[in-house]
């Protein structure tokens, strides 16, 4: 197998950390899920944007404008914004306050 540009650039000890997130098999399935589940409605949107709003682990702006949560593992990319995450049907709100779609 080929040493990466990376290892071969830090053979020694003071290697820096490297700030890409690990990404595991299961958060790829969750994605997937997530992204393949379909959207929900708009007036359980409109509840989960305003949960978000009143939420103390938003980081950013309002939630359709592109909020971030802090309490989930997400990437801060496209995907991962309230905005689009809040419509999908299947996607998680880590600390549970996003009532279930209908």
């Amino acid at each position: 197998m080929k040493a990466s540009i990376y290892n071969r650039q830090y053979r020694g000890t003071d290697r820096p950390e490297r700030s890409v997130p690990r990404v595991t098999t299961r958060d790829v399935v969750e994605f997937a899920k997530a992204q393949l589940g379909g959207n929900v409605d708009d007036a359980t949107l409109a509840r989960r944007l305003d949960a978000c709003r009143r939420c103390d682990r938003r980081e950013g702006g309002d939630p359709v404008e592109g909020a971030y949560c802090n309490a989930c593992v997400c990437p801060k990319w496209r995907f991962a914004k309230l905005g689009k995450k809040a419509r999908k049907r299947l996607a998680p709100c880590p600390p549970g306050r996003w009532p279930k779609p209908d």
